[in-house]
């Protein structure tokens, strides 16, 4: 039990202390049909291959194994449907800002800065390759691994000094997790906990252009790919006071994944880049879910009502869940 309170304080205590004043990159995060569908709201309650991406304490739940070859999943944010509605409405005013009266000019720029660079819109397709989770195996310890991919594209558009400029970064990523879990009746209070752990492996291929001014929108060229590669891990709790709640915690990225992207040489008319080391911050996400008994008094669920809810990011300061 000693071990067990050691272990949280751990965890807890990394959580608390580790801020956001890292280079910014982006994580990888795969959320697939099951999470999606109940809002992502999944931190106490991941149980099959989403542990790799919500909390792989959750993993303890298992009373047998699941394995899975080749789930897809694709989509985009509300703020890309948004931002990409105002780029196609207002193209051929953005491509010729130069030559815009004042008025205009001012209208657009009001509406970029309230509005759309406000925005961080985003698309995805993400696939499970094949992965694997158990139940529990030797000691009660629970096993999991597997082979994943992220396409992820993010841009966001915002005003310069002359016209207004665009950022994007699209990442292509290869993802190798292997996690393991174990639930321990829990020290000084009612109930059992389980702790996990995911280690992976993050081969990065990134295109990335900022402060690309809008008259170059009817002529962007992709630049060449730059390689990066991390070696990251995640940790993971969940308190079951009783068989009806859970309560989770998950660090993604805990103590920070440091990347490190390789030179590119100069290509097709775009410079070439130096080999830089940056990092995936911390993310703290918190989660409860419970199974009741009734629906609200009005008759047995039969245990086929499930509610839950995640606060994610709980310590980021762009989050304002607890900062600002």
């Amino acid at each position: 039990m000693h071990s067990v309170k050691k272990t949280l304080a751990a965890g807890l205590m990394a959580a608390i202390t580790v801020q956001t004043s890292w280079a910014a990159e982006s994580p990888t995060v795969i959320e697939f049909v099951r999470p999606l569908g109940m809002g992502g709201a999944f931190t106490a309650l991941s149980d099959d291959k989403n542990a790799f991406t919500y909390n792989p304490a959750g993993m303890v739940q298992r009373t047998g194994g699941e394995v899975t070859i080749f789930e897809i999943v694709a989509g985009g944010s509300e703020d890309l449907k948004e931002a990409y509605e105002f780029i196609d409405e207002n193209n051929d005013e953005l491509t010729d800002f130069d030559t815009l009266p004042a008025p205009e000019q001012v209208r657009l720029a009001n509406e970029i800065q309230n509005k759309i660079a406000r925005l961080r819109p985003h698309a995805y397709f993400g696939a499970d390759v094949a992965s694997y989770v158990s139940g529990p195996l030797f000691k009660g310890v629970h096993l999991g691994f597997g082979l994943m991919g992220l396409a992820d594209a993010r841009f966001r558009l915002y005003n310069g000094a002359v016209a207004p400029l665009i950022d994007y970064s699209i990442n292509s990523d290869v993802l190798l997790p292997v996690s393991l879990a174990k639930r321990w009746n829990a020290p000084l209070v009612p109930g059992k906990i389980g702790v996990g752990v995911t280690g992976k492996y993050i081969k990065r291929s990134q295109v990335s252009e900022s402060r690309l001014s809008v008259f170059e929108l009817d002529d962007i060229e992709v630049p060449p790919m730059t390689e990066g590669s991390a070696i990251g891990s995640d940790l993971g709790f969940l308190y079951q006071p009783s068989g009806r709640w859970n309560v989770g915690l998950m660090v993604r990225d805990f103590l920070g994944t440091k990347m490190k992207f390789d030179a590119r040489e100069a290509e097709d008319g775009f410079a070439a880049k130096e080999s830089r080391d940056t990092v995936i911050r911390p993310r703290t996400n918190i989660g409860v879910s419970v199974v009741p008994k009734s629906y609200f008094g009005l008759g047995h669920t039969s245990d086929r009502l499930t509610l839950s809810a995640d606060v994610r990011d709980i310590f980021g300061k762009d989050t304002h869940v607890l900062f600002q």
